[in-house]
């Protein structure tokens, strides 16, 4: 059996979207001359290297590793379907709905057995998983630490015997979407409360709070919060697109959408509307044909959703359109962070009540909306059925600070304890077995 080298470290970058979170983890790896192996996909191997000013050699293609163990990933993903209760988010559920996926007669067969079993508790899935899977795969890389993102798309290969995974927590949503399919040796994420929602659903022991590491650009520029401008400027942040997963969603969001125009024109305001950066180029363009007060951010357009890399520069464009903006309108997206760390205040919309945006309001009853954004209805707007556009018109005429006082917490939630730097050298530490991170 191969239990990998002792030294040295394997980093397993899978999808563009996390290279951001792990990349000051790698850049102090090899700053240190620890010897780093990197697992990508063949395409992306000439990107990376290029972003992380790494030769070549270092890179390894993933594509063969991924062909010989097609029939682990098959049975991984049949078991994590049926071990997995309906319940454990409504991401889940929706994927776990045949309907999604008419043409996957092998998914609906999956999906209608998954509906007859009563699944396991969710802190145990990785756990049954990694206990059927372990024993029929070997640790194919070549060291025996591996250092990857939360949610990864091969957590069969994570599963290996004589495998150490240390996973980065790359999104505050990921530990409650649904179960990561493995287990880790140890886990990092943003904060205590994100530790603690990693524990109960996916049932690691070692899990610390670090630094967010994916919002380290805006953590770093430490911009000041700023008041409720006077230039009636709202800004809404698009949370799905129609390459999104599930379309419906985005159906609902596009009904939401056209509240608010309605409203900013009903009280006077602009409105800019900010696509998701994995969107489709296009898809808001009616609206500022409709509505002579919408301008567009900007598309980032990218060819697969599932595998971009947004670098600083892209976060210098968000910075740049936040700063057109007097306030941040949001529904289901994670941007709130965003603009709170920019400095903008971010009025919430509750529209969990409102039975004609169904598909957004069953979005919002998601763990991590309810309990981070949507947990006070003093700082959110409330909307009652059918009222939605009254009642935003009516704020942006007469504004209060819950806005404010929303930015000032989720500011609050996102501050480190200590600098990026002393965070980074932490983590290494710990992968290096230098020093223990304190829980």
């Amino acid at each position: 059996m191969n239990s990998g080298k002792e030294d040295g470290i394997t980093v397993l970058v899978d999808s563009l979207i996390g290279l951001y979170a792990l990349e000051p983890i790698i850049l102090e790896l090899t700053r240190r001359n620890i010897d780093i192996e990197i697992y990508c996909r063949e395409k992306n191997i000439d990107r990376i290297a290029e972003i992380l000013q790494l030769k070549p050699e270092r890179f390894h293609s993933l594509e063969p590793l991924i062909e010989s163990k097609r029939p682990l990933f098959y049975l991984h993903r049949f078991l994590r379907q049926i071990f997995t209760r309906r319940d454990f988010s409504f991401q889940h559920r929706l994927l776990s709905d045949p309907r999604q996926f008419p043409g996957d007669w092998r998914y609906w067969i999956t999906a209608m057995l998954a509906r007859m079993l009563p699944g396991l508790p969710n802190h145990r899935v990785n756990q049954a998983l990694q206990g059927v899977i372990r024993p029929l795969i070997r640790n194919h890389f070549p060291t025996k630490k591996l250092l990857t993102i939360s949610r990864s798309s091969l957590p069969h290969l994570l599963c290996a015997r004589g495998l150490e995974v240390t996973t980065v927590l790359e999104s505050w949503d990921h530990p409650v979407k649904w179960p990561v399919g493995h287990l880790s040796h140890s886990v990092l994420t943003w904060n205590e409360d994100l530790a603690s929602d990693w524990r109960r659903y996916q049932g690691d022991r070692n899990v610390y709070a670090v630094y967010p590491l994916k919002m380290r650009y805006w953590l770093e520029r430490n911009l000041s919060a700023r008041p409720l401008g006077k230039r009636r400027t709202a800004v809404y942040a698009v949370g799905t697109s129609s390459m999104s997963y599930v379309n419906s969603i985005h159906r609902y969001e596009l009904m939401v959408i056209d509240a608010v125009a309605q409203a900013t024109l009903q009280a006077g305001w602009d409105l800019l509307i900010k696509p998701k950066p994995n969107g489709k180029g296009g898809d808001f363009d009616d609206f500022a044909t409709r509505y002579r007060h919408i301008s567009l951010g900007v598309y980032s357009d990218v060819e697969t959703p599932t595998d971009y890399y947004l670098d600083d520069e892209y976060n210098r464009q968000r910075e740049l359109e936040l700063s057109k903006g007097d306030l941040l309108i949001n529904s289901i997206t994670t941007f709130a962070f965003d603009a709170a760390l920019g400095g903008l205040p971010c009025l919430q919309l509750d529209l969990r009540r409102c039975l004609e945006y169904r598909g957004v309001a069953e979005g919002q009853a998601n763990h991590h909306l309810e309990r981070y954004l949507l947990s006070d209805p003093h700082l959110c707007l409330v909307a009652e059925p059918g009222c939605l556009i009254d009642q935003l018109a009516n704020y942006l005429r007469h504004p209060d600070n819950r806005a404010e006082q929303l930015r000032d917490r989720l500011r609050a939630w996102l501050q480190p304890n200590q600098s990026l730097n002393r965070s980074v050298d932490k983590i290494v530490d710990h992968l290096l077995e230098k020093e223990e991170i304190q829980a």
